[in-house]
């Protein structure tokens, strides 16, 4: 049997994109961030299947 696999947080997110918490839910509500090198990052990780992101 399979284990199952929940959806990844943002708090999972933003540890595997190594930004901060506010930064990611800047990005997901579409909330301008002040330095876009931040947002990058988020966003590829967001992008990510969510078996990709394990806790």
């Amino acid at each position: 049997m399979k284990p199952e696999i929940s959806n990844p947080t943002m708090k999972d997110v933003a540890r595997e994109a190594g930004v901060a918490l506010g930064t990611v839910s800047k990005v997901v509500n579409g909330i301008p961030v002040g330095d876009s090198s931040s947002a990058k990052p988020a966003l590829r990780t967001a992008a990510l299947p969510a078996d990709s992101i394990v806790s």
